[in-house]
Order: C-alpha cells, then sequence, then structure tokens
C-alpha cells in the first residue's frame, strides 16, 4: 500500500491455477499402484471358480475370490476411470466376463480333472430334474449298469429324458461331480474357451486402467500452475 492508500505494485509474474476438475480430489494418490490390482482381480476370478469345482468346502474360498476378484476389479477401474465415459465403458464391458470367466474355469477344472482321473460308466437316465429360478437347471439320475443299487446325479439339459443310455465319466474319490463322458472327452475346448475368456477379461481391463492414467495425466497436466 502507498502512502496515497493506493495497492502497491507488485513485481515479478503472479501465478495463476485452473480450476481443478471435479472428482480430482478422490483420485488415487499413487494411481499406478493402484493399477497393480487390476491383474490381481483378473486372476482371482478363474481361481474361485477353479476351487469351486471341487465342492464342498472348497466353494467357500471359491466364492471369496469370485466375489472380492469381482469387487475388487470393478472398484480399482472405477477409481482409475475418473472420467464418466470410461466408468461408463467399465461397467458395459465388464459385466459379461466377470459372470462368464468363474463359469467357464469351474467347467473347465471339472473336465479337466475327470478327463484325467475319471472313470467312465455306461447307465440308464432314471430321473430328470427341472429347477425353476433365475435360470432353469436340469439334473439327471443315472443308475450305472456296475453299479445298480443306487444313482448317481449328473448335470443334464433339456434334452435328456427318461430311460435314455449314456455314459458318464466320475471321479473315484468324488473330487468333482460326474459328467457325461462326451463333454469330457472335450476338455481341451473348454480349457481353451476358458483361457480366451481370461485373456480378453485382463486385455480389457488393462486397457480401461491404461486410458484412466493417461486421462488422469492429461488432466493433471491441465490444471498445473500456469505462469502469467
Amino acid at each position: 500500500m502507498t502512502a496515497g492508500g493506493t495497492p502497491a505494485r507488485t513485481h515479478g509474474r503472479t501465478t495463476r491455477r485452473r480450476p481443478v476438475a471435479a472428482g480430482a480430489d478422490s483420485y488415487p494418490r499413487r494411481p499406478w499402484l493402484t493399477a497393480l490390482w487390476v491383474p490381481a482381480g483378473v486372476l482371482a476370478l478363474p481361481a474361485g471358480g477353479a476351487l469351486s469345482a471341487f465342492g464342498g468346502w472348497w466353494y467357500l474360498p471359491g466364492l471369496v475370490l469370485v466375489v472380492g476378484g469381482g469387487i475388487g476389479l470393478l472398484t480399482t477401474l472405477v477409481l482409475l476411470g475418473a472420467a464418466r465415459v470410461l466408468r461408463a465403458l467399465t461397467g458395459t464391458l465388464l459385466i459379461a466376463p466377470l459372470i462368464a470367466v468363474p463359469i467357464l474355469s469351474y467347467h473347465a477344472t471339472q473336465d479337466t480333472v475327470l478327463a484325467h482321473r475319471g472313470v467312465p460308466h455306461r447307465g440308464t437316465v432314471t430321473q430328470v430334474q427341472v429347477s425353476h429360478g433365475k435360470t432353469t437347471t436340469y439334473r439327471c439320475a443315472v443308475r450305472y449298469e456296475d453299479q445298480p443299487a443306487g444313482t448317481h446325479g449328473v448335470e443334464c439339459n433339456e434334452y435328456d429324458h427318461a430311460g435314455e443310455q449314456v455314459r458318464v465319466t466320475a471321479d473315484p474319490d468324488g473330487w468333482v461331480e460326474p459328467q457325461f463322458t462326451d463333454l469330457v472327452e472335450g476338455s481341451a475346448v473348454a480349457r481353451a474357451f476358458a483361457l480366451m475368456a481370461e485373456g480378453g477379461l485382463l486385455a480389457v481391463s488393462l486397457a480401461l486402467a491404461l486410458l484412466g492414467l493417461l486421462h488422469h495425466a492429461w488432466r493433471t497436466r491441465r490444471t498445473a500452475p500456469l505462469s502469467g
């Protein structure tokens, strides 16, 4: 302030800052470190599906891995993709793979175990049980020719019927549920589909994470202090 009451002129350049975009404060402080959760979440999904194939107490850790991996992956990508369009892409592109990967891994594991350890049985379908929920499922009761004392449950479909002659492959120690032999013989195809789904999910997730990181770097550069 000068003696006459007028503001004193400051020498040098003043620093201006562009307004910070909304949501910037919620962005991870170490985004590249946060991005490491992407492959971890993707790997947890097939691991959980594979564990669930063994049934019994293995369902619990399998379910934890699937749910935790899915939630962790979505949360990570939403945090990294601060732009609305990236968050919309995350939800659109990942919903189907998040469901498909554990299921494909479950069946691939079941078929692989039976292909290596299973014992084939000829038998007859005695009953088809239909369950109606969010989806319709079918389960066949099969009486083995070499074990006529009881029946064994096998997952089947609407084309199977009582009296049908079938071949079933079962694990002698009951590690996994029995399966129709023709499906077990195609275990290589099941593994290929599972690997393709896992690879696709990983590629899409990494691409979304990279887009989020690049968008954050661009936004940070725009909001950096300017001299003038």
